[in-house]
């Protein structure tokens, strides 16, 4: 019996050129559904970031999510509630929350690092056998 499940699947490799076009097509097509959720989620952040951070405005999107409804076109899903909620959580103080927000609007800050300049190694150009001789020390 074969582990996962995987017994009955066909590689790529092995397919009829149509049948990898048919299936690109249909992952084109969910990749555009889920990078327009996403666009959406945006969206419903930069209207409410660009906001006067009020009283009234928290009051506002506690009570009512007409505002973001008519920025989604629509029913609000559980996903877009859930914004609301981490915007009136950062809006009091709560920096995770404000970090989701800031994250969820596409402003997320790079991880990345840059180096420039040389590493001083002077331990470069040793042979391994060099390098033993001095662990052995």
């Amino acid at each position: 019996m074969a582990k996962g499940g995987t017994a009955n699947l066909i590689p790529m490799s092995e397919r009829s050129k149509d049948e990898v076009k048919r299936i690109a097509a249909i992952g084109g097509k969910n990749s555009g559904k889920t990078r327009r959720k996403k666009k959406d989620i945006r969206e419903i952040c930069d209207v409410i970031l660009s906001m006067p951070a009020t009283d009234e405005m928290l009051a506002t999107i506690k009570r009512s999510a007409e505002g973001a409804e008519t920025a989604v076109g629509g029913k609000l899903s559980a996903y877009d509630t859930i914004v609301l909620a981490q915007v009136i959580r950062a809006c009091r103080g709560d920096t995770a929350a404000a970090q989701y927000i800031r994250d969820s609007a596409g402003d997320k800050p790079t991880d990345k690092t840059e180096h420039s300049g040389s590493i001083n190694n002077p331990l470069e150009g040793l042979s391994t056998e060099e390098l033993r001789a001095l662990l052995e020390k």
